[in-house]
Parts: structure tokens; C-alpha cells; sequence
């Protein structure tokens, strides 16, 4: 169509065709530029301006009467292109979910992973920066949350004779228990689904009767259709009736219908469609890939420190959250391994009947020949801040050094997930038993990260120790949920060497010798996950594919242990020192400085003389001599009873501060 418009304007006469068609797409394009027989002109005399006036008022013309002339072919050439314009060619693929899409986009970037976190975190940290404080907002946002529900639904706690409603508030939040402020969001967040359908179909907030809660369990099996919205559900009810001090002969929690209509209800639902699916285990490929990752000198330095963390996640079997429970200080590295303490996790903690519980990692596990524990461990020591209780902090973008604020879960898990993006494909040459890098080539692609998830870590061990026969007993060690069959000094007495000795069974067997681990079952969720997303799963599955058949059975085929012998020692040897114990020459500055964000002032402290720390501020500096120079104010809560700082700075003078300048906003 459109050369054959091309084609009747040059039949009459007009020689400016081939120069109009470099400057046009298509006719319609030409006749959407020309209104008039002047424009028309005027576009002459830009097409060929050296061209005589005479020749672009007769160009003009003849273009525009070929536009009135054919309107009815512009028109359809129009039709054309608009067709072309609103069609959408999707290529085929499997469904995806809007979850996976939105992880997908969240996950590669920390700029906007940062923006859609903002909000949350505003009233969460209020600028805090510590986990106790962000914890203790938290609860008392949602308890307050779940306190309005209470009193819209007239529980009996509404009754109780107060002197003011404050007092009412802090009675609810008290009945609250000791909950987490995760466990109050998701009933709150479970509960307002529930009253929008009561206050909708029964016309109530709360329900009255028996009937109303199996009325909605039914909704929920038929038009949710899955268990956990149900359990969820009735754990919101048994919160709300728990803390409202509803009479136990009254809660409707607990009465005999309700309770066998739900468990009705979840045996209906679990049948095919709602069996619970845990996280896919790491690939062997990737436990090399992280290992040589974190020795690598030329790799961030932060992210070497990450990835150190993530493989003490799969060897201790710990959850991300529990890194995040960690006390750094008593962090050890003996000959013998790694031991730590969880003081703050999902089932431990003051307010938990345990309180604290150790984890292990044997010093000589490993399975590329690299020493990555103590690689590591030096890392995460020469960062600082070692009287911490949580291990990672917030990270540059590039991964290159921390930001010393509390880091999230749900942000350490995007970190790593961002890292793993990084990975390189593990090769041995034969006769070697150090494994090694591809310097081209990435083992998880653009897309394949996002199939693993920050619970997998946790999967590893005890899934190739099932394939191993180790008995369910002793695998109940790896990720401490022994803990509440012995007193805690049993369980520390026994858990060490048993977990050694699982770590270290694994290891070996992975190395060679029977039975082996045939990673297939993994390998076809992969498959299955990249098919549904519209990706070749082969070229992916080939570079894990790092397993050989040796005796019929699938090993790395190498000679276990790989490094020296680091257990000739015994339990009782000489211990590294811990990480909190500082030597003469790292000896802590009696001074420090913060510098704000966005100004970059800075506000001197002494050392341990407020409630501020290092940790809690954006960036901080050492300082050994106070003087005027230093920082451009002083803390008044540090030299609100020390008027002179050499007081409480040890060796280091301070003199300089008691002297007067100008502009220094320092004490004299």
C-alpha cells in the first residue's frame, strides 16, 4: 500500500519522491506534516532547498493535491498502522506469578529494594538503627493494631474498669504476651480479611456464635482454598479471644465444632493443592562456587564476607534471621571449628524457655580445597564493631564495605541473592584436588537465582544426610530442633561432636565412595521451574552438573579431607581468642566520631560514654587526640558530667578540648 502511494505521486510529476521518502516513514507520516498548499511549500523548500522558488511552489502543489486526491488510501495506510501498533506478541511461556515478577524486580536492585522498604521502615526504626529498638516499636504498632480490633469488637476486656483509655491500651498490650511483633502482624493482617466477610455477610465485626466462624472456614475452603489462610486464621481468633479475656467456657477457639470444622477443613484443602513445599536445597556446584568465591582477594570484600556467612548457614543449618542472632562476641574459631551462640532467634531468646544454643561448623569442612572458614572469619574480624548481637550489617551497593546499621532478613536474603548473580562455574583439572574458577561464564545466569530462596541454606545438610542414612535422631542435631528433648548443658556436651561428625560424614561422601548424592530430583524442579518461565533449562542444569558417576555412584571423585588436619588437638587445646578480645595495638580509640548522612557533621563522643554506638550511625571515624580540629560539636550526653573527657579516655591526652577556639563547637 504504501509504495503504491509512492509510486501515484511520482506518475505526476513530482521529482522530490525519493528525498521525501528518506525523510517519511510512510505516506500517512507525509500527509500528517502538510495542513495546507503553503505548508506543502514550505516542505518543498526544506526537501530541496537548492531548488529554484518556482520549483517549490510547483512541488508543493503536486503534493498537495496527490494528498486530497487519495485520502481513502491514507485512511487505510492510518488503519494499518494503528493494528500494527496495538498488538502484542507475547512470547510463549508458562504463568508466572505477579510474586515471582515483583521478586524478580526487587531483587535487582538495592536502590529500589531501599525505596519499597522506606515507608516500613520509617515507623519501624524511627532512625534507631539498633534490632531491640525496631523490635519494640514493631510490637507495640501491631499490638496497637490488634488492640482497636479488640474494642470494635466489645470483647470483655473493654469492660474492665480503668482510670483512662491509655491505661486500657497498656492492660491489651500487656495481654499480648511476649509474641514477636511478626507473629502480631500476621494475625492482624489475618484478621481484617476476616472482618471485612463478617461485617459483610453477617453484619458483625466479631463473630457471635459457632455457626458464623465455620461459615467462614467454609468460605475459606471453598474460595481460598488453602491451609495456611486457615490455620491463620484460627490463630488470629485464638490471639484475639486470648488477649480480650473472653472466659474460656465462651472462646469459640476452643469450642468442639469450630475446632473439627477447621481441621475439617484443612484435611479438605491440603488434598493436592496445598502440600507444603520447602525451599529447594543449594546445588553442590554453588557450595563450591561460594567457597573459592569467599578466598577470592579480587571479589568485593563485603561480599566475600556475606558468602561466608551463607555457608555457615548451611553447614550450621541455621535460618537467615539467625544470623541476625548471633553474639560476635563470643564468636570463636578453635582448631578444632567454628562455635557461636544464637542468643536472639525464632525459639530462642530471654523470653523463650531456652535462651541461648551454640552451633558448630568443623574446621576442616569444605569441599574445594580452600580454607574459607578461617578466610572468612579474619574477614569478618577485621570489620570492627565486634560487641555486637547480630552479625551482618547493611552493604554498599557495590558490596565493597558494610554500612554499620542492622540489616533486615528479608534484606540479607536479597543481598544474597544479588551475589549468588555473581557466582562462577567450578572446574577441577585432573590431578588436582583445588578447585577452581571459570573466569567466564556465571553459574545461575540472570534468572535461575530467583529459584532459590534465603531458607535454603538450611535444606542442605540435613537433605544429604537423609540420602546418607544418618539417622533422623542424630539429624535433629544440624538445626537444633533437639534442643527441647535435653537440658541445655546435655545438649551442648553431646551436639558438637555429633554435628562434627555429620558435617564431616557429608564431606566424604560427597568426595567418593557409596552411596553417593544424585542431585536429579533437584535438577527436574529446576528443569520445570525455567520451563515455566519461558527459559532453556539445559545450558543451566549442564553447569551444576559437577557430580560424576564413579562406581555407580554420583561423587565429586576426590580424596577427603582436603586440608591439613586441623583435630589433632584436644577439646580441651588452647582456643583462638575470641574476636571481642582486642591485643594491644588493636586497642579501641577513647574517642570516636559520628558523621551524619546527608551534611557530614560531626559530633564527638567518648568511648562508651552515651547510648550511642559506632554501629547505630551512618559513618563513624576513630579518634585518638581530642582537639579542636576533630569534629564540629561535641555530645552533651557524653560531657554532660565530664567536663573533662581525659578522664574516661585511658592513655590518650584530651587536653586540647579544654582549650578555647573559635568555630569548633567543642567544650572549653
Amino acid at each position: 500500500m504504501e509504495d503504491r502511494l509512492w509510486n501515484l505521486l511520482e506518475d505526476t510529476g513530482c521529482t522530490c519522491v525519493r528525498e521525501l521518502r528518506l525523510h517519511f516513514q510512510t505516506p500517512w507520516h507525509l500527509a500528517c506534516s502538510v495542513d495546507s498548499l503553503e505548508d506543502s511549500v514550505v516542505l518543498a523548500e526544506q526537501i530541496i532547498p537548492s531548488a529554484l522558488p518556482s520549483d517549490h511552489k510547483r512541488a508543493g502543489a503536486l503534493i498537495w493535491g496527490w494528498l486530497r486526491d487519495h485520502t481513502d488510501l491514507l485512511k487505510r495506510v492510518q488503519g494499518r498502522l494503528k493494528t500494527k501498533a496495538t498488538r502484542i506478541v507475547a512470547p510463549p511461556c508458562g504463568d508466572v506469578s505477579p510474586g515471582e515478577v515483583y521478586a524478580q524486580l526487587v531483587s535487582g536492585s538495592l536502590e529500589l529494594t531501599k525505596q519499597t522498604s522506606r515507608a516500613h521502615a520509617r515507623w519501624i526504626s524511627s532512625g534507631a538503627g539498633t534490632p531491640a529498638d525496631a523490635e519494640k516499636a514493631a510490637r507495640k504498632f501491631w499490638g496497637t493494631v490488634l488492640v482497636q480490633i479488640m474494642v470494635e469488637a466489645k470483647l470483655p476486656i473493654v469492660d474492665i474498669p480503668v482510670e483512662s483509655e491509655e491505661q486500657r491500651v497498656l492492660y491489651a498490650l500487656r495481654a499480648l504476651g511476649t509474641r514477636r511483633s511478626k507473629t502480631l502482624r500476621n494475625r492482624a493482617r489475618a484478621w481484617r480479611k476476616a472482618r471485612d466477610w463478617m461485617l459483610s455477610v453477617k453484619s458483625v465485626v466479631f463473630p457471635r456464635r459457632p455457626s458464623d466462624v465455620v461459615d467462614y472456614l467454609l468460605f475459606l475452603e471453598q474460595e481460598v482454598g488453602t491451609k495456611s489462610c486457615i490455620s491463620e486464621f484460627m490463630s488470629s481468633l485464638s490471639v484475639l479471644e486470648d488477649a480480650g479475656q473472653v472466659p474460656l467456657a465462651n472462646q469459640l477457639c476452643k469450642d468442639r465444632l469450630v475446632v473439627a470444622a477447621s481441621k475439617g477443613s484443612e484435611a479438605e484443602v491440603h488434598v493436592g493443592v496445598t502440600s507444603k513445599k520447602q525451599a529447594a536445597p543449594l546445588s553442590v556446584a554453588m557450595l563450591l562456587s561460594l567457597e573459592i568465591f569467599v578466598v577470592s582477594s579480587g571479589n568485593p570484600l563485603y561480599a566475600r564476607c556475606l558468602m561466608w556467612a551463607c555457608l555457615v548457614c548451611v553447614w550450621a543449618c541455621m535460618r537467615v534471621s539467625d544470623l541476625q542472632g548471633i553474639d560476635v562476641s563470643r564468636l570463636r574459631l578453635f582448631r578444632d571449628g567454628l562455635k557461636g551462640f544464637l542468643v536472639k532467634t525464632k525459639t530462642t531468646g530471654p523470653d523463650k524457655k531456652v535462651a541461648e544454643v551454640p552451633f558448630f561448623v568443623g574446621r576442616d569442612v569444605g569441599l574445594s580445597g580452600r580454607d574459607w572458614l578461617l578466610a572468612g572469619f579474619d574477614l569478618w574480624k577485621g570489620l570492627g564493631q565486634l560487641d555486637r548481637t547480630f552479625l551482618v550489617f547493611q552493604s554498599s551497593e557495590d558490596f565493597e564495605e558494610p554500612i554499620f546499621k542492622f540489616a533486615k532478613p528479608e534484606v540479607i536474603s536479597n543481598y544474597m541473592r544479588l551475589i549468588w548473580r555473581q557466582l562462577r562455574v567450578p572446574f577441577r583439572k585432573v590431578g588436582e584436588h583445588v578447585w577452581k574458577s571459570r573466569a567466564e561464564g556465571v553459574l545461575l545466569g540472570d534468572e535461575c537465582y530467583l529459584f532459590w530462596t534465603g531458607h535454603s541454606m538450611r535444606h542442605v545438610l540435613p537433605t544429604i544426610a537423609a540420602v546418607l542414612e544418618v539417622p533422623k535422631e542424630r539429624r535433629d542435631y544440624l538445626g537444633r530442633w533437639h534442643i527441647g528433648l535435653h537440658q541445655s548443658s546435655d545438649y551442648i556436651h553431646t551436639c558438637r561432636q555429633i554435628v562434627h561428625d555429620i558435617q564431616r560424614r557429608v564431606c566424604d561422601k560427597l568426595s567418593g565412595g557409596k552411596p553417593g548424592y544424585d542431585e536429579e530430583e533437584l535438577f527436574e524442579e529446576l528443569r520445570e521451574w525455567l520451563l515455566n518461565r519461558g527459559s532453556d533449562p539445559d545450558p543451566w542444569l549442564k553447569l551444576h552438573s559437577v557430580m560424576r558417576t564413579v562406581s555407580g555412584c554420583k561423587v565429586l571423585n576426590q580424596i577427603w579431607p582436603l586440608l591439613a588436619d586441623f583435630t589433632d588437638g584436644t577439646d580441651n587445646a588452647a582456643p583462638a581468642p575470641p574476636v571481642s578480645n582486642l591485643s594491644s595495638a588493636d586497642k579501641e580509640s577513647p574517642f570516636w566520631v559520628s558523621i551524619s548522612r546527608h551534611s557530614g557533621h560531626r559530633r564527638l563522643h567518648i568511648r562508651n560514654g552515651c547510648w550511642v554506638t559506632p554501629s547505630s550511625c551512618h559513618r563513624f571515624a576513630e579518634v585518638w587526640e581530642a582537639g579542636p580540629n576533630v569534629a564540629d560539636s561535641f555530645c552533651k550526653l557524653c560531657y554532660k558530667e565530664k567536663a573533662d573527657p581525659s578522664s574516661s579516655s585511658g592513655e590518650s591526652s584530651s587536653t586540647e578540648l579544654g582549650e578555647p577556639a573559635e568555630d569548633s563547637g567543642l567544650p572549653t
